[in-house]
């Protein structure tokens, strides 16, 4: 989840918290520049600050995005990190740019990771915000090559205590424990020795009693959360590493493939450069088949290059904390706005999470026509929890809906207007931007109402 982005819902230390808290005086040397001092100003926020003092740094040291965000969601949120932030040092810190700092922490529940991005003129505002586990943290270590009874139970132990305390539904995530435990009495696990096998045993059994698609134990820390932490293994033609495909397909329509929702900084300028080469199309197709998710703001970063901004489009309920946290389109994006160019959105069975994110988001708006197979429906936020032993667990922390709607996709998938089976999305999309007038945006945006509110 290493990411930073000048967005109305950038600031996800609420999450992180969860993940991965606290942080405090800094032990290693802070850099001089505009980042290293709003650093500063944020942490000594955070540690030592009242009510006003929170209001006054929202509003003097932070953009207009996170203001808009409302001071008393930041209140909340510095509140609880001045309970979780405090005796950590800070073992590391990497200078990117002046604007730009990576931050190590050596936090009482592991390594920690903070991305923190300032403008890049003055005042210098904080504009973005990451944290995240540092890689190798919690779930790094490989599993044994052959597991005993003791370290099958104490796994057990650590999973089921994991979901009673982050799972969203509470009740269900204690009733998820209790079924593992009752599983490892009965010897349900003990002919197991293999550790992949093991985590798709208890998978399995988790599912069983909730078949949410983010509930998942892992062997192994590489396993996890794969399109937030690392970027494509191969460059797409015209350089592209996190973009599968940008193309100018016959009749002037744009072909944009992304495969998976990195979390990675780049990836946001990719998106404004593929927008950029295929500015002159007169009709786009974002390509979503088999996107397996990751960085709901990199959702976000597509979904405003073809939006107005400021738009309501989700909102973003931690039950355990909670923080309701609106999400709104971009202000300012990468590359060019298309906002009244025809779109199609191909979705397939395979599109989960993030990547549904961003069909979900352009339909409710009336900016595209969906083309395919219904989605997987993977509606919640996740985050990785080590387990120990070299496992780790994936357990949903906050439900995600349109704000204007009530709707949701988690378990239901996201329908497509067009049903095709998957393979024959594309060909049905050219055929459609042949007569790209009956697909235009709507003259009034749905909800615009509720949309458009501050």
């Amino acid at each position: 989840m290493i990411r930073f982005l000048r967005t109305r819902a950038a600031l996800v230390i609420a999450a992180a918290a969860l993940l991965a808290p606290s942080i405090g005086r800094a032990q290693a040397q802070v850099p001089a520049t505009p980042a290293g001092r709003r650093f500063t100003a944020l942490m000594e926020t955070i540690l030592g600050g009242d009510t006003a003092a929170v209001r006054r740094f929202v509003m003097e040291q932070m953009t207009p995005d996170f203001q808009a965000m409302g001071v008393e969601v930041h209140q909340q949120q510095f509140g609880r990190m001045k309970n979780n932030f405090t005796g950590s040092q800070v073992t590391g810190v990497r200078e990117m740019t002046p604007n730009e700092l990576e931050i190590l922490i050596n936090s009482v529940r592991g390594p920690v990771r903070m991305m923190l991005q300032v403008e890049p003129a003055a005042p210098n505002r904080i504009a973005g915000i990451q944290v995240s586990r540092a890689d190798g943290a919690g779930g790094g270590e490989s599993p044994p090559a052959t597991l005993t009874d003791a370290q099958r139970k104490a796994v057990v132990d650590s999973v089921a205590a994991l979901f009673a305390r982050f799972y969203l539904l509470a009740d269900s995530g204690r009733v998820i424990g209790d079924r593992l435990r009752e599983r490892m009495a009965a010897g349900a696990y003990a002919s197991i020795t293999d550790p992949r096998a093991f985590a798709e045993a208890l998978t399995a059994d988790v599912r069983s009693v909730n078949d949410d698609k983010h509930l998942r134990v892992i062997a192994g820390g590489r396993g996890g959360p794969a399109p937030q932490q690392q970027g494509a293994a191969t460059p797409a033609a015209g350089g592209y590493r996190f973009l599968d495909r940008v193309e100018m397909m016959p009749g002037q329509v744009g072909y944009l493939k992304i495969s998976a929702m990195f979390g990675d900084p780049e990836v946001a300028n990719e998106i404004g450069r593929a927008m950029k080469e295929l500015e002159g199309s007169r009709a786009m197709i974002v390509d979503l088949r088999g996107n397996r998710g990751g960085s709901g703001q990199t959702s976000n970063v597509l979904i405003s290059h073809f939006t107005a901004p400021g738009l309501l489009t989700l909102t973003r309920f931690n039950t355990r904390d909670g923080d309701t946290i609106p999400r709104r389109t971009l202000d300012e994006v990468p590359g060019p706005r298309r906002t009244d160019v025809p779109l199609f959105v191909l979705v397939d069975s395979m599109t989960i999470s993030a990547g549904e994110d961003a069909a979900f988001v352009l339909h409710n708006l009336g900016r595209a026509t969906l083309i395919g197979e219904t989605t997987r429906g993977g509606g919640r936020n996740n985050g990785f929890f080590p387990a120990g032993n070299g496992f780790q667990v994936s357990i949903s922390i906050a439900k995600v809906w349109d704000p204007c709607t009530g709707k949701e996709w988690e378990r239901t998938g996201i329908a497509p207007d067009i049903r095709v089976p998957s393979a024959q999305a594309l060909d049905a999309a050219l055929r459609a931007a042949r007569t790209p007038e009956r697909y235009r945006p709507p003259a009034r945006l749905p909800q615009q109402e509720c949309r458009v509110q501050a």
